[in-house]
């Protein structure tokens, strides 16, 4: 048995797969039908270390099943789909930073377009082209 936790803009869905029912074109139907897809999509899984790991092929989907860790509770594969930007509106994909300084204190925010940012990333910081330090930045992704 694997749980798959599916992420979809902002749903989250869970439930529940034989592994030996689960192939790529099955996932892709159950996907379709879960979330109304009906343009193109990519699907993402997390690895072990946190990484995002396309998932475009049966290949692919037995490699991340295979990668699974096993436990008494099962297994979960965790997946992220996003839909393909048509081509006819393409998206320069772009990250804003804004600062706001208050005395002693600076407050950094950030707007992303057509990119997707990691739950926790590191923003570097430079002040006239030199290292000025290194500030982790979470966002709720």
């Amino acid at each position: 048995m694997v749980v798959l936790k599916v992420h979809y803009n902002e749903t989250v869905k869970r439930f529940n797969v034989v592994d030996s029912s689960l192939n790529y074109e099955v996932l892709c139907e159950i996907l379709r039908e879960l979330f109304n897809l009906r343009g193109d999509y990519n699907i993402r899984y997390t690895d072990d270390e946190g990484d995002l790991i396309s998932l475009s092929s049966e290949e692919e989907l037995v490699y991340a099943l295979e990668d699974l860790p096993r436990s008494a509770s099962g297994s979960i594969l965790r997946l992220r789909v996003t839909d393909v930007l048509s081509s006819s509106a393409p998206v320069n994909p772009a990250v804003e930073l804004f600062a706001d300084v208050d005395g002693n204190t600076t407050r950094l925010s950030f707007k992303a377009f057509g990119v997707d940012l990691p739950s926790q990333a590191y923003a570097i910081m430079t002040v006239n082209g030199k290292f000025a330090g290194r500030v982790e930045v979470a966002h709720g992704g």
